[in-house]
């Protein structure tokens, strides 16, 4: 934005004013050619040679008919993006030669760098060309953007709608079970239907291969808690070589045996 708004010269009056690449006139010139242009108008239409919207015209650049979309328009659908794209051209030139004191030395230190760079998306080096792209292509871009986006604002929506979000996730996750049990599949795992085991009086809702994986899991689950050594608390005593850590089981037996003698 900063680059887009300088300090342009009205053509008419040759103030000089904060504008973008295609302001030519003045805040105060442009009042003025707007009263003209609308003047100019009502002149028109009181003398009958006012276009109306869906009429016909002829495209001045191939002489094709074309239907009226816009009081302004001078091209047909198709000559439309060329005439705008030599336009472009023809005012960047313009523009070029006007500021290049101040764009070249940007442009030579671009230059300079490595001309490869890595795609911040899928890791492939590509040419950059002297621009600021950091991707290698549109899908890239795009997905950077997305990426960019969701880092930005999906916090912030998780936490004023994550209620929301539960429900919709369960009511999907039940619309998936019911689907997979009417196709004969599992309704947890999405596999081919295996009848499981009753060991509970009543057979689960999942087949065979998640109940042995769940039972395994449980297993491993108690094996770990019984091999590995729980305590309540530990107790930090301070000696003249530093201090030393006791485990509270250990302080209460000795404070016990102390009593006893």
């Amino acid at each position: 934005m900063r680059l887009l708004l300088q300090d342009r010269t009205c053509e008419q009056c040759f103030r000089v004013f904060l504008g973008g690449p295609r302001a030519y006139f003045c805040p105060s010139c442009r009042v003025e050619r707007a009263k003209m242009t609308k003047a100019a108008y009502r002149a028109r239409k009181r003398s009958g040679q006012v276009r109306h919207l869906g009429s016909f015209d002829q495209c001045e650049r191939c002489g094709k008919d074309y239907t009226v979309e816009s009081g302004s328009q001078r091209f047909c659908p198709e000559c439309q993006p060329i005439h705008a794209a030599e336009y472009d051209r023809q005012t960047a030139i313009l523009f070029y030669h006007d500021h290049k004191d101040r764009l070249n030395p940007v442009r030579n230190e671009r230059r300079r760098v490595d001309p490869t760079r890595i795609c911040l998306v899928c890791g492939t080096e590509f040419n950059h060309g002297g621009t600021v792209s950091l991707t290698c292509s549109t899908k890239c871009r795009r997905d950077y953007y997305n990426q960019k986006h969701r880092e930005k604002y999906w916090p912030n929506y998780k936490r004023k709608n994550l209620e929301r979000i539960r429900a919709v996730r369960r009511i999907r996750a039940r619309y998936v079970r019911v689907l997979r049990k009417a196709l004969n599949l599992c309704p947890q795992c999405g596999k081919e239907w295996i009848a499981p085991r009753n060991l509970i009086g009543f057979p689960p809702n999942y087949c065979r291969r998640c109940q042995d994986y769940f039972l395994r899991r449980s297993r491993e689950k108690n094996l770990k808690n019984v091999l590995t050594p729980s305590y309540k608390g530990c107790m930090i005593k301070s000696t003249a070589g530093g201090t030393s850590r006791r485990v509270k089981g250990e302080v209460e037996d000795e404070s016990n045996r102390q009593r006893q003698v």
